[in-house]
């Protein structure tokens, strides 16, 4: 029977699929129930995920309550959901998504103590996550730093997610109404749920657990993450018990972040039926951020540092840092917005653009070659170049006087000077004018003045040689008149060259600040955009809790409208009662005054009885003395005639006398048999009036009860409505700053928008000003220049996005603010 419940971890070796889709790749953990395996989806390539496997019966196992908790947890934002589950005949299991590190694991690989600032995030994060679970009715009962886990990649790896679902228990039961309802705690002794270290007091007193005990959870997991908990080094329940229950909250949150002692207070506060406020808690953490000037941008201490990014600017500054030569391939190119670009050649090999050459698409011009490394590098040395080679032509003509600067001729040249020798001289003399006029255009004290001088030499040589020429009536010969044309040209570029490259380094240090400018807009934006998403959580919470707050507003409403109509109910009934006990009052009156007729008629029946009792006594009197007289006369009867008449006459009222005495007798128990009837009558109504009697005192006991109890009922509304007031004063209030917060953030950030946009106008301003000057300059190697300014119009456009982009994130915000106030003000 053992071996076969014992898994047979052979039919799970990697590289199985189990339900047709998800393909085992390694496996990832091992418990007492089962096993957690990584999995590569098949119907989307390099799609991982995490599989729970259980072994044995699938009826009532973890993994199906779990399922049922990632399935309620689907429509909420920010928690791990149910990929797939299922079963076979041997186990069952649950994919949902694969998760990074835990908190614990995190906190090794810092290496150092976590800052107040990343504690608090942590806090945040975590809070967030536990209230998710809250919110769709479970408790955890094991939260934990091993089963708080950062996502895998990306946006993922910067939030926390709760695992580990096998000991969650739903909190919520429906009423014999069928609506919701919190269920209430189990009596006695429960099953010990958590972990020692971790666990409130709750657990280990074998209480039913909460939503405050997994609060207790969650700040013990921050005090453990950021110093350590007292008892860590114990593993003995009872004596961690013991330590908790006797540990002062200042003592267990001494080296902790000040917002943490509050939040202790508070959870002590609070019942098993009670609903932590999680807002009140949220904004509490944020301003401990606030007050430790961070960010949820920066980096944790875990993560590794940030590679440093070759962006324009240091590239340029390297390159000037090094000084290298800034040489190029002519036989191989690439197009860049319709603009040939020759690729860099160092002289040993090629330089890929960017430092990558699969971005491009390169050409080849057949025929040419590459530059040496050893070519002439600049205008300065070509002229050097060609000054030795003029000499060398001096020396080999054997011209004594001849002179490198020699000056103009004079104006009363030789005949066989043609007209068109003399045009040209012309126009040479305009452009030296122009060249002079140009060079004359500088400012004074400009650092490079005195290297102009340097040029300014040979025009003056060339004016001293003009006047030496004129005084004397040698001409020059026609190869001395182009030496000094060229000397003249070579003096005159090597001028426009310095003035255009000390043009070309200014527009290359302009370039460099806008970099610069444009490298601190992007961070601009980037925080910009930290702060607006940060911003639309609060609004989102603030969303949630004024629906919250409806709720509560409704159930106030019906409450009041039930607590109506008890009170309607109550008076009704108290008026019908109020109309019984008046109708028994009544029918008690009359039956007391017929009671009391009753009483008359028996004492003038019993007065009646007594009259005629006393008449037959008499009578039986007069007849044993008639007895007495008839014996007595018998004798003088029978001899006396005259007594006949007597004796009939005796006998008559004898007759009438017996006659009278049966009327009485009659008469006397008619009397008595109406006495007894009415003794009966008499008595049944004395019975009728104890009972009224009784009934009357037992409604006087129910209406008392009925007002105490309604008046208990009455009292505990009024005071749970006053609670429920208050606590709606209280959030209306905070609302209300943070509703201001958000207008004041509103305004921050529309003034940091128009601050930006008018940055931006100035920066198109400039790069207005470097078009223009791009285009006047007609320098053969403008095309780099160029490339430079279009990469600043691209950022630039790039900059002008990101603005529009801010200004329609502080328009949405104004919005939400808008809703957020009005659904405030209809809360009011």
């Amino acid at each position: 029977m053992a071996q076969s419940q014992t898994p047979d971890l052979r039919e799970l070796r990697d590289g199985k699929t189990i339900a047709k889709r998800w393909l085992i790749v390694k496996k990832l953990g091992e418990g007492g129930m089962g096993c957690v395996f990584k999995v590569e989806d098949k119907k989307r390539k390099s799609t991982f995920a995490a599989m729970k496997v259980e072994f044995g019966p699938t009826e009532g196992g973890i993994l199906k309550l779990e399922a049922h908790i990632l399935n309620a947890l689907k429509s909420a934002p920010l928690t791990l959901h149910l990929l797939d589950s299922g079963s076979t005949a041997k186990f069952c299991f649950i994919v949902m998504p694969l998760c990074g590190h835990d908190l614990m694991q995190l906190r090794f690989k810092a290496k150092r103590a976590l800052t107040e600032g990343t504690s608090l995030r942590i806090a945040v994060l975590s809070l967030y996550a536990i209230k998710q679970i809250h919110e769709v009715g479970f408790v955890h009962r094991d939260i934990k730093p091993g089963n708080i886990m950062t996502g895998l990649v990306g946006r993922d790896s910067r939030m926390l997610y709760v695992i580990d679902y096998g000991m969650a228990r739903s909190f919520i039961t429906k009423d014999a109404n069928g609506n919701p309802a919190i269920r209430k705690p189990r009596g006695g002794e429960q099953m010990y749920r958590g972990t020692p270290r971790y666990c409130s007091m709750a657990a280990h007193q074998r209480r039913d657990q909460g939503r405050v005990d997994d609060l207790w959870g969650w700040l013990h997991t921050l005090v453990e993450l950021h110093c350590g908990l007292p008892w860590r080094d114990e593993r003995d329940e009872t004596k961690i018990a013991k330590v908790k229950g006797e540990m002062a909250p200042e003592k267990l949150c001494e080296r902790c972040p000040v917002e943490f002692l509050p939040i202790h207070k508070y959870l002590t506060i609070l019942k098993y039926e009670s609903r932590p406020d999680y807002f009140a808690i949220y904004t509490h953490l944020l301003e401990g951020i606030k007050r430790c000037k961070s960010s949820f941008m920066y980096p944790y201490e875990w993560e590794d540092s940030p590679r440093e990014v070759e962006t324009a600017l240091s590239i340029s500054e390297n390159s000037i840092t090094t000084k290298k030569p800034a040489t190029s391939c002519s036989g191989l190119y690439y197009k860049d917005q319709d603009s040939k670009c020759a690729v860099r050649f160092d002289g040993k090999k090629f330089t890929a653009p960017s430092g990558d050459w699969a971005k491009r698409t390169y050409y080849a011009a057949p025929g040419q070659r590459c530059l040496a490394p050893n070519h002439l590098g600049s205008y300065e040395t070509a002229t050097k170049q060609f000054e030795k080679s003029v000499l060398a032509v001096k020396q080999m003509l054997g011209v004594a006087d001849l002179q490198m600067l020699s000056g103009r001729p004079r104006r009363e040249r030789s005949s066989k000077v043609s007209s068109t020798t003399k045009d040209e001289a012309a126009a040479r003399g305009d452009a030296e004018e122009k060249v002079e006029q140009v060079l004359l255009r500088t400012e004074e004290g400009s650092p490079a003045r005195e290297r102009r001088r340097e040029h300014l030499q040979p025009l003056t040589a060339i004016a001293e040689r003009q006047k030496m020429l004129e005084t004397t009536d040698r001409d020059l010969t026609p190869i001395e008149m182009q030496f000094v044309d060229l000397a003249r040209i070579s003096t005159g570029k090597d001028a426009i060259i310095e003035k255009l490259r000390e043009e070309i380094k200014q527009l290359h240090d302009s370039l460099k600040e806008r970099e610069r400018e444009l490298k601190e807009k992007e961070l601009f934006c980037t925080d910009l955009q930290s702060r607006q998403k940060a911003q639309e959580e609060e609004l989102a919470l603030f969303r949630k809790l004024s629906a919250e707050n409806v709720y509560t507003g409704n159930q106030i409403a019906s409450l009041s409208d039930r607590l109506a109509e008890k009170d309607n109910q109550f008076t009704e009934y108290r008026k019908n009662a109020e109309n019984e006990i008046t109708e028994l009052k009544n029918e008690l009156n009359e039956a007391a005054k017929k009671s009391c007729a009753q009483n008359d008629n028996i004492e003038k029946q019993k007065e009646n009885i007594a009259e005629l009792t006393a008449e037959l006594n008499r009578l039986k009197q007069s007849q044993v003395e008639f007895e007495s007289l008839r014996k007595s006369s018998n004798a003088e009867i029978e001899t006396n005639g005259q007594m006949r008449a007597e004796i009939e006459r005796l006998q008559k009222e004898n007759e009438d006398l017996t006659e009278r005495l049966k009327e009485i007798t009659t008469a006397w128990e008619e009397t008595n048999s109406l006495e007894s009837g009415f003794a009966k009558e008499n008595t049944a109504m004395k019975e009728k009036i104890a009972e009224l009697e009784h009934r009357l005192s037992n409604y006087d006991e129910t209406l008392s009860r009925l007002n105490e109890d309604w008046k208990s009922q009455v009292n505990e509304k009024q005071e749970e409505w006053s609670r429920t007031r208050t606590q709606l004063e209280t959030e209306t209030e905070s609302l209300r700053s943070q509703v201001a917060q958000q207008q004041k953030l509103l305004d921050e950030m529309t003034r940091e928008a128009t601050e930006a946009m008018r940055r931006a106008e100035t920066l198109e301003a400039a790069r207005n000003e470097l078009l223009e000057r791009a285009n006047a300059s007609e320098f053969k190697n403008q095309e780099g220049l160029k490339r430079q300014v279009r990469q600043l119009s691209e950022d630039l456009r790039y900059a002008e996005e990101k603005v529009a982009e801010l200004t329609g994130l502080v328009a949405s915000l104004a919005t939400d603010a808008h809703s957020t106030r009005r659904d405030i003000s209809d809360l009011l």
